[in-house]
Order: structure tokens, then sequence, then C-alpha cells
């Protein structure tokens, strides 16, 4: 039984498994990423992969593996576009759970050094 087999028959109900940093993952990864796709169409299992696209250099294997699976209609693509000053804002707060924005010189000095892009407001901001 090949490893793919093995997590599918592991999978007890609905399932979501997540692959983060793609534009870090060797080629036999990718491709047994892509085949748990090609085989749970049937199944309740959601596989989702992020990757940073000014990381993928032209001749990664990752461009390749990723348009096979758009054009096979195994995957579908969002592209997600950086945080606004405001939203840089409520992500700062540090009582968040509230959704109360952080004062507004915090959040443009936080807002301006990150680009808006959320991992990097996490690091600056410490949580």
């Amino acid at each position: 039984m090949g490893l793919v087999e093995r997590i599918l028959k592991g999978l007890q109900g609905p399932t979501m498994l997540s692959f983060e940093d793609l534009h870090w993952t060797d080629e036999v990864s990718l491709e047994v990423i892509a085949e748990l796709a090609r085989q749970s169409r049937d199944r309740q299992l959601l596989l989702t992969g992020d990757y940073r696209t000014e990381e993928v250099a032209p001749s990664s294997v990752l461009r390749g593996w990723r348009a096979r699976l758009i054009t096979q209609r195994v995957a579908e693509e969002i592209q997600l576009e950086p945080l606004t000053e405001r939203e840089t804002a409520l992500m700062n707060d540090p009582h968040s759970r509230h959704w109360t924005p952080a004062p507004r010189e915090v959040a443009s000095a936080v807002f301006e050094r990150t680009d808006g892009i959320p991992l990097h407001v996490e690091e600056l901001s410490g949580h």
C-alpha cells in the first residue's frame, strides 16, 4: 500500500490537510499532495496549500505542478492581497478578540514597516 492510500485509509471523517510554504517543497512531496487531491474527489477532504509567489523561481517545479493541478481541475487558486491599513490595525490590537483597532499611530507604523503582509504584522506585533 502506497503513502497516499495509507493517508486516505487513516481518515476518520471530514478532514482538512493544510500544506504551508509549498515554495520550499520538494518534487516528491508535491506529487504526494497532487495524488491526494486526485484520489479524494469523492471524500470529505479539503486540501489547502500556500506559497509565496516572490519565492518561486521561474524554473521551480512548483510552477508546472500548480499549472497541471489547475488545468486538470483538481485545484483552484486564490490569490490574497496584502492587508489594508485598517485590517493591519485590527490584527495588531493586543485584545483582538474584540476586533477593536489598535491606535492609529501604532497601526500606521506597523503597516508602513510590513506592507500589510500578515506574517510580518504578526512577527512585528509579537502575536
